[in-house]
């Protein structure tokens, strides 16, 4: 403003000496009115321009804050919200490893005795298939009478029915009654044995007979009807077999549905928290930086 209006002086000064005073003056004050108020007019412009670059600016950090509150509000939750299903999900993987293992160790003692019952079952059954053959052998060799019992041969086999049948005479399965027959037969097979090795005796061959008759009394039933015991004996084992490995696999099945469905669990379990973890840290640090903008703001 100041320069205008000295150079309108200057100008006055000039228009003196050269013409109408008056004149010159009104027209150099007019020249001087229009450029001052063009000047105002581009102040007046710039001012309005920055008042509204103001304004918006005003309102866009306005919304920048508003909206960054709200956006730490949900990080916040965000944050809370995963570092509380972490801690659930801590204790359900903690309390499946734990369930999982006492099912594994459940099975594998379950395991351990079905093995111990098939041993067993095995020994058992091979020990009947053994004495029902050594029964039946014994009836049929008992069943020939004296006459086969006089040869050598046959005291051979006889022999071989008195040794068969001393191992039976143990047998969980033999009765008492039967126990009882068998000792009697044994004793007596074992009394003409010692008469007959008698070197004094002078009738040998009819004291083997006599000892047989006398030692075979019965025996023959008894041990058929032994025989019988023992066929009974080793059906009745077999399906106490086949009843305890059905219920074994029954057993086993569901142990390993339960620890298979528990595995699904701790895995997916396993998974969420890494997610929940993953989630918490990203909502973190994008909730730092959010802090961070809206305070700038």
């Amino acid at each position: 403003m100041s320069r205008i209006l000295l150079a309108c002086c200057l100008a006055y000064t000039a228009a003196a000496s050269q013409g109408s005073a008056i004149q010159k003056v009104v027209e150099l004050l007019d020249e001087c009115k229009a450029k001052v108020q063009k000047d105002l007019d581009a102040e007046a412009k710039a001012m309005e321009e920055y008042t509204t670059f103001c304004d918006d600016e005003l309102k866009d950090k306005g919304y920048a804050i508003e909206t960054a509150g709200r956006a730490i509000g949900d990080l916040s939750a965000t944050v809370e919200s995963s570092t509380a299903n972490v801690g659930e999900l801590s204790d359900e993987i903690a309390t499946l490893g734990t369930t999982n293992a006492a099912k594994s160790k459940e099975l594998a003692d379950a395991s351990k005795v079905r093995q111990g019952q098939q041993a067993d079952f095995q020994a058992a059954e091979k020990e009947l298939v053994k004495s029902i053959d050594e029964l039946g052998r014994a009836a049929t060799v008992l069943k020939r009478g004296m006459s086969f019992a006089q040869t050598a041969q046959g005291q051979k086999k006889i022999s071989a029915v008195v040794s068969a049948l001393k191992q039976i005479i143990d047998a969980e399965w033999v009765d008492v009654s039967s126990k009882r027959k068998l000792k009697s037969f044994l004793q007596a097979t074992a009394q003409a044995k010692e008469d007959a090795d008698d070197d004094l005796s002078l009738t040998q061959p009819q004291a083997k007979q006599v000892a047989y008759e006398s030692s075979s009394g019965g025996i023959v039933k008894t041990v058929e009807e032994m025989q019988g015991k023992a066929e009974d004996t080793l059906s009745d084992l077999r399906k106490k077999e086949m009843g305890d490995a059905q219920e074994f696999a029954m057993l086993e099945q569901g142990l390993k549905d339960e620890i298979n469905h528990g595995e699904e669990k701790l895995s997916t379990a396993t998974k969420g928290k890494a997610a929940n973890e993953q989630a918490k840290e990203d909502a973190s640090g994008e909730l730092v930086a959010t802090q961070k903008s809206k305070a700038a703001d």
